[in-house]
């Protein structure tokens, strides 16, 4: 007894120490990459002068790993219990629908038995970690994921102000996806009879192919068109009103009225109904997530302002009006966020690689080759990274509201500063702002670019480059940078 209680005292320790230096090493790469995006970006106006030690390096670091993980996390999350499992039964099964088949055998493996897998679904579907592995959860935290970081990072700062209830259904909905997959596994052991089963299953069948053909079809419409934006509620009423009577249905007939001999027949085929509701209803769920979610993102033109972080300015609708234009396609290369977005997949392909070579040479002892492994990792990964920080700073960072710490000045106030002089400081260094900026008058053409502990420096919203909306593009104001000395006061008016 005293020998285990000595043991878990030294333990202690060696967690504690091990846990608070992973906690620093995250702290310093948040700052650090919060550090070298606003550099990026200011530099890109010709500003180089910077305070190293500032809080806002760790608001805009925390924005850049947010957006990585909304990236990765779905990758890893699919993708990775695929790759596991890859020298297992997978692999064979793979190996014999398309090496040792015939092409007849290759066309039902790759296309009819997805497609039946997908409607023709079998009663109850295998669990073998139960409902929360499931597609509908694993799509609805995907969707979670894509809406804080949208609400967060682009949408307006008043977006939640002006649409409580919208904001709120995004998050309750995701909620009860994961309360019916909490219900679904309280609900266990229900079995149908073969008749049951069968009408069931041609119920399931028509809910399916409702869910996903009809599905499809609002999605393209949403996509490329305008005015469905306006007549969403219509068409979700009707979306949503005929596999809802036909659930309903479906639960009174045979739930009311099971049909099935005893009272402790009857009890498990009400059981298995129950279950059968509640799996229906999850897809259900998501499918309602998904509407609001895209509703969300059609709310204040935030669906254009997304493709223009991840495609590059009008890259969507000048592909189409070309393509409609010539009846031929025409190829434009994107010049977004989209790099960004291949940046992070390929660092996570490559973790997601070298992480299961490592578990194969750790189980083998070999530690040269383990070793080599790492170097190899670390190697080909930093530069990734570092090129995932630039194309974030350059593509991604200006769309986001500088009232969330980003680089997009629309909604910046005009400024109108007082001098504690007129010609030059106490120090003897001019003033460059011409005069007519400085005026009381026309001093709201000036927004503060950014401050540290020696100077403010300021941009002309009404120069050749255009506003703020311009800045987006590349395009790029004058900069003045004015001693702090120099400033008597700075007055900030709100649009």
């Amino acid at each position: 007894m005293a020998n285990g209680e000595g043991d878990e005292q030294s333990e202690s320790p060696q967690k504690s120490g091990t846990l608070l230096s992973w906690c620093l090493a995250a702290i310093s790469l948040i700052y650090g990459c919060g550090f070298l995006i606003k550099f990026t970006f200011l530099k890109s106006f010709g500003i180089d002068s910077m305070d190293f030690v500032e809080a806002k390096y760790v608001h805009i670091g925390v924005l850049f790993m947010m957006a990585c993980l909304v990236i990765a996390a779905p990758m890893w999350w699919v993708v990775w219990p695929i790759r596991s499992r890859l020298p297992g039964p997978l692999r064979t099964k793979i190996r014999k629908g398309l090496l040792k088949a015939n092409w007849k055998h290759r066309l039902q493996f790759l296309f009819l038995d997805p497609v039946k897998s997908l409607f023709l679904l079998e009663w109850p579907p295998p669990q073998k970690y139960g409902i929360h592995t499931g597609w509908p959860v694993r799509i609805s935290v995907i969707l979670i994921l894509w809406s804080f970081s949208i609400l967060v990072m682009f949408a307006p700062p008043d977006f939640g102000r002006r649409h409580p209830a919208l904001a709120i259904f995004n998050f309750l909905i995701p909620m009860a996806v994961l309360a019916l997959a909490l219900l679904w596994d309280l609900f266990d052991g229900g079995r149908f009879s073969d008749a049951r089963a069968f009408r069931l299953q041609l119920i399931r069948l028509f809910l399916r192919s409702w869910w996903l053909v009809a599905g499809l079809i609002c999605l393209g419409l949403f996509l490329v068109t305008d005015w469905f934006a306006y007549y969403m509620l219509p068409f979700a009423i009707f979306y949503f009103y005929i596999p809802g009577v036909v659930m309903c249905w479906t639960f009174v007939r045979f739930f009311m009225f099971p049909d099935c001999g005893g009272n402790f027949a009857n009890f498990r085929a009400r059981l298995a109904t129950c279950q059968w509701i509640l799996y229906s209803m999850q897809w259900a769920a998501v499918i309602v997530q998904i509407w609001v979610f895209g509703w969300t993102v059609r709310r204040d033109a935030l669906d254009l302002s997304l493709w223009d972080v991840f495609l590059g300015n009008d890259y969507f609708r000048e592909f189409w009006r070309e393509f409609w234009k010539n009846f031929g396609l025409e190829i434009r290369f994107p010049h977004g966020g989209i790099y960004f977005c291949f940046f992070i997949l390929l660092i996570s392909f490559f973790i997601m690689r070298n992480a299961y070579r490592l578990n194969q040479i750790r189980a083998a002892k070999d530690k040269a080759q383990q070793t080599a492994t790492l170097i190899s990792l670390v190697a080909v990964t930093v530069p990734l990274f570092y090129l995932a920080i630039l194309a974030f700073a350059a593509n991604v960072y200006p769309y986001i509201p500088y009232e969330k710490g980003g680089g997009n000045y629309a909604n910046c106030p005009p400024v109108h500063i007082e001098f504690n002089i007129n010609a030059t400081t106490p120090s003897g260094y001019a003033i460059s702002i011409p005069a007519d900026l400085v005026t009381k008058s026309v001093s709201n053409y000036l927004v503060v670019l950014d401050e540290n502990s020696s100077s403010v420096f300021l941009a002309s919203t009404n120069s050749r480059a255009g506003g703020p909306m311009n800045w987006i593009t590349g395009k790029r104001p004058p900069v003045y940078e004015i001693p702090r000395e120099a400033v008597g006061c700075i007055s900030y008016r709100r649009k």
